[in-house]
């Protein structure tokens, strides 16, 4: 299970009924404050302020997110570290009481890599399903997506100079007769 390399909790929750002030970061991290809108957190220049610092000093991708009565505060490396804190601020919202936990927050990727692969040679799939798909990924903090798109019997792509490809390549039975 996916989990912040360190973290230390108050045990109080600070109310957002009068909302975070997203308008500061909505040109730069759209995809995120849709996310906290989506889920029931208002959006008011009134609100909790969020203050964004980069620090080169943390490893690729790492942020550091400090939750307090008085605003929110994200160190991170770069806008990728910005970006997985407010995704993680998302994940720490509870609709129910409208609330964020007070505490801290220090994560860094354990992996380069961190993806999912996808086939879709043999098993084609809608460009909603996609988008839908990589809007998880984001939210699991995935970094890469692997579309295997051709296979040696599935091949779809039509290339003028290659007849062959689609006129064999796209069949997926194998004649037994031409063995």
């Amino acid at each position: 299970t996916p989990q912040v390399k360190q973290a230390e909790w108050s045990g109080e929750r600070i109310s957002l009924a009068s909302g975070l002030n997203l308008d500061t970061i909505r040109s730069d991290y759209g995809f995120t404050v849709a996310r906290l809108e989506q889920i029931g957190v208002k959006s008011d220049t009134n609100g909790l302020g969020i203050n964004i610092n980069v620090d080169s000093t943390l490893a690729n991708e790492a942020y550091g997110l400090t939750i307090s009565p008085l605003d929110i505060s994200i160190r991170a490396a770069n806008q990728i570290g910005v970006f997985y804190a407010l995704i993680s601020l998302s994940q720490l919202y509870d609709a129910e009481s409208n609330s964020l936990p007070t505490g801290t927050i220090f994560d860094e990727p354990r992996y380069d890599f961190r993806g999912l692969h996808l086939d879709l040679a043999r098993n084609f799939h809608s460009k909603e399903l996609l988008l839908k798909l990589l809007d998880q990924m984001a939210y699991l903090k995935l970094n890469k997506l692997h579309l295997h798109l051709a296979d040696d019997e599935g091949w779809r792509l039509e290339i003028p100079g290659l007849p062959e490809l689609t006129e064999v390549g796209s069949k997926r039975c194998l004649d037994w007769q031409e063995m």
